[in-house]
């Protein structure tokens, strides 16, 4: 009575914290944490990162600290780690006012450098900008607007003395006369204007012996020219006259595809008293008279004048022509005398001019009559393939045939050989009627392979039997 009953069993261990039932029994145990923890008055927690903060804060600055245990952090060229050192690495390397050695490069960007005294460059002075200088002393080599820049020396009315050798590695040009009064020698002079060399009476040279000189516009000669050698011409050579005592020779190996082409132009006629021997092609584009003209290759006459009679053509010919192999028109062949041709042999199947003889020849050995063509029958039994009155060789039947009116349809056989295209026509010799009214035959069908044909027998439109038996004439083109 009054009892309390049992809790589940729990596993026994220290913990400090507990849990317990309203009946007072521990029903769990587990660690407490800082949170289980109800904060108050200086029993306040802090996190272990807080706690760090506290420890490197918690020192005492008396107020005698040096700048050598100041820590200072190594950054861009300053290596020192506490301020004492780092002011003394800027020390030694600072410039003093009073002047000093620079051994790096001093970049100003796009700032102005001014009022300098002299100066003494023992390495490169790179300029990339305008630059004015009153007097340039150099013992080594100077060189000015290396990227490109326009270099001006001196200025306008100021004589510039060069009082070395002046060497110039390109074109020179020149505003206005140049005036050389000793001896000068020039690799290559390029002048825009008139240039005049010794125009007081003294010798020209130009270039030296076994050196080609060019000349790359044209030359004008005043007064005679004597050449003590060879004159070499590799391009275009335009001369009012030319005589010589010996050869002449063109080397230039260009074509002639008009009368203003080739290797040699004339613009007018050319005299020749001797042979002319012509390797390639000989066209002539104007009339041409010649007396004879003998030719190993191929003569073509470009000219496209027709012929309409002997005197006229692009080509004359006032006597015979011999022509040894053939000859081919490709226009109209018109003969006003006599023409005589081979006559072909009677076999002959070809497109050869076909004379008098030959027809005579072909048509007496193929044709005696027109009625060698033409197979007639009278009988139709005969006119089978088999029969007397066939032929396998004749392209037109006739004859004549009897209808028996026991049938409407009669076939019939035409003695030659029938195909698709065959016509078959009819004509009635002899009337024949049905209830009073004329019959009306037609041929209905052809049968190639038999070679026969039928005829049926209308009235008004309509196949019927004949009252009589009637007689027709046939005629049959294959």
């Amino acid at each position: 009575l009054g009892g309390v009953a049992e809790n589940t069993a729990i596993t026994a261990a220290t913990k400090t914290k507990i849990t317990y039932d309203a009946k007072g029994l521990v029903t769990g145990g587990s660690d407490a944490t800082t949170a289980d923890i109800v904060a108050s008055t200086d029993r306040n927690y802090v996190t272990d990162a807080e706690a760090v903060v506290i420890d490197n804060t918690s020192g005492t600055n008396s107020g005698d600290q040096i700048a050598a245990t100041i820590t200072s952090s190594a950054t861009a060229n300053i290596s020192a780690t506490n301020v004492n050192d780092a002011l003394a690495e800027l020390d030694t390397e600072k410039l003093a006012l009073a002047g000093g050695t620079m051994t790096g490069i001093i970049d100003m960007g796009t700032n102005d450098i001014s009022n300098i005294g002299n100066a003494t460059i023992n390495g490169t002075l790179d300029v990339t900008g305008d630059t004015s200088i009153s007097t340039l002393d150099s013992s080594g080599a100077t060189s000015l607007a290396t990227n490109g820049g326009v270099v001006n020396i001196a200025s306008t009315g100021v004589m510039t003395t060069v009082k070395g050798t002046l060497n110039v590695d390109e074109a020179v040009t020149l505003d206005t006369t140049l005036d050389v009064t000793g001896d000068t020698s020039i690799s290559t002079l390029d002048s825009s204007g008139a240039t005049s060399l010794a125009t007081n009476g003294g010798v020209v040279n130009i270039a030296s012996t076994g050196v080609m000189t060019t000349v790359e516009g044209t030359l004008n000669v005043d007064e005679a020219v004597t050449l003590v050698s060879t004159l070499d011409v590799t391009g275009a050579t335009s001369m009012a006259a030319i005589s010589s005592d010996g050869v002449v020779t063109l080397s230039d190996n260009t074509t002639s595809t008009s009368s203003t082409t080739g290797a040699l132009k004339v613009t007018g006629g050319v005299g020749i008293a001797e042979n002319l021997n012509v390797g390639g092609a000989f066209d002539v584009t104007g009339a041409a008279s010649m007396a004879a003209i003998s030719s190993d290759g191929v003569v073509t006459l470009s000219d496209n004048t027709t012929s309409t009679s002997i005197a006229t053509g692009a080509l004359k010919v006032t006597g015979g022509v011999g022509i040894a192999e053939n000859l081919n028109v490709g226009g109209t062949l018109n003969v006003t005398g006599a023409a005589t041709a081979e006559t072909p042999p009677a076999s002959s199947n070809s497109t050869r001019i076909a004379t008098t003889a030959f027809v005579a020849a072909g048509t007496a050995g193929t044709v005696t009559s027109i009625s060698d063509h033409i197979q007639f029958s009278s009988s139709d039994s005969d006119a089978a393939t088999s029969g007397s009155e066939y032929s396998a060789t004749a392209s037109i039947a006739k004859g004549r045939r009897t209808f028996d009116k026991s049938n409407k349809i009669n076939t019939f056989y035409a003695g030659i050989d029938l195909d698709v295209n065959s016509i078959v026509t009819i004509t009635i010799t002899q009337l024949a009627n049905y209830g009073g009214a004329n019959i009306q035959p037609a041929v209905t069908s052809i049968n190639t392979t038999d070679n026969t044909f039928e005829i049926t027998t209308y009235s008004n439109g309509v196949d019927v039997y004949s009252t009589v038996d009637f007689t027709f004439n046939f005629l049959i083109i294959k």
